[in-house]
């Protein structure tokens, strides 16, 4: 028995189901599930590097918490302000960690394995090792999904401008990282 891919957003570029009227439509036909699992090669992938992904952007949202841009709360005796800190950056961090650690506590219970370290980029990798068997879950389009959301706002949130830092490499006179 074929089965189509669970993931909502599956959809094959200008390929439309026989019911399709809408002129806009860009596609709306899913592509077929791989064999044996609930999601198209595509989102089966895209678990692994959503989870890989959301783990990085952690670290990258942990440099837009502070918002130095609005003048903070004043603290009694001091001439110095508040730190204001973003509140879309902890929520999203919060959020990640959930979501990531949740996905592993799943994989770990339901498969008999254990737990990885908690830190976040060795349980996204962890997520990722186990891409297959979550595009395999009764959930996969459930868990495609939430990982690309996720990883999109975190993404959008990190990168507002939709500029991208990248390190260039040791300052020559002190020795620090460059970007």
């Amino acid at each position: 028995m074929t089965l189509l891919c669970t993931a909502p957003r599956c959809a094959i570029p200008r390929r439309h189901t026989e019911h399709c009227q809408d002129e806009a439509c860009r596609g709306c036909l899913r592509a077929l599930a791989a064999p044996g699992l609930q999601l198209c090669d595509l989102h089966t992938t895209r678990i692994a590097t959503d989870a890989l992904r959301c783990a990085e952007l952690d670290l990258e949202l942990e440099q837009v918490l502070a918002t130095p841009d609005r003048p903070g709360e004043h603290t009694t005796g001091t001439s110095e302000h508040g730190t204001n800190l973003n509140p879309r950056a902890v929520e999203l961090r919060t959020e990640i960690r959930h979501v990531l650690v949740a996905y592993t506590r799943m994989i770990a219970e339901e498969r008999g394995i254990r737990l990885p370290p908690d830190h976040l980029d060795t349980i996204g990798a962890y997520i990722a090792t186990h891409h297959v068997w979550l595009a395999a879950h009764p959930d996969a389009g459930e868990c495609s999904d939430e990982l690309s959301n996720l990883q999109r706002r975190a993404w959008n949130t990190a990168y507002p401008t939709g500029a991208r830092v990248f390190p260039v490499g040791p300052c020559p006179t002190c020795g620090t990282v460059v970007k």
